[in-house]
């Protein structure tokens, strides 16, 4: 659902949006009560793949609408999970790159060594969804505190995601 155009009504009627607004235990719209909340953290984790930045997208903009506090005291976050495996056969690297640049990078440099035949032994295996990174893999880039890594949602980010999608402020809410 997306939460930026619907009533709250429509909002505490959903079943995603009821669960998740009696976990979080703060409050709802002008009731919203940040010292209520019951985490200091709230992490959402998403597919690594455009339907996931979709995903991520609504739930950022139900935060932004309905419990803007979170965003403003810094207690929103999202996981970045790998989007591909790639693995070197010769010199038996892995490396599991968080975004498209990166995985650029870290090809170009591994290309850069070695000879022009070599070059397309490199295996480039993208992930289809968090179920295909396995439960290791999930674990260490995405739940274990000490090695996943996490990016801070701000009010900007909102504002930004907003306009990618069309939507300038809030005098648009139907």
């Amino acid at each position: 659902m997306n939460a930026w155009k619907a009533s709250e009504s429509k909002v505490t009627n959903n079943g995603l949006f009821q669960e998740l607004i009696e976990v979080i235990d703060s409050g709802f719209s002008d009731r919203f009560k940040l010292s209520q909340c019951r985490f200091e953290k709230i992490i959402l984790l998403f597919d690594p793949d455009a339907d996931g930045i979709h995903g991520c997208s609504l739930m950022l903009w139900f935060f932004y609408r309905w419990m803007p506090g979170l965003l403003d005291a810094g207690r929103l976050f999202v996981a970045s999970p790998p989007i591909c495996e790639l693995v070197d056969p010769v010199s038996r690297r892995r490396c599991y790159p968080r975004h498209p640049k990166e995985r650029d990078r870290i090809l170009l440099e591994w290309r850069s060594n070695r000879s022009p035949e070599d070059n397309d032994r490199i295996e480039n295996r993208p992930f289809r969804g968090l179920a295909s990174l396995g439960h290791e893999l999930l674990s260490t880039s995405c739940v274990d505190p000490q090695t996943r890594l996490l990016r801070k949602l701000t009010i900007q980010d909102a504002q930004a995601s907003l306009r990618v999608f069309g939507y300038e402020d809030r005098s648009q809410i139907n």
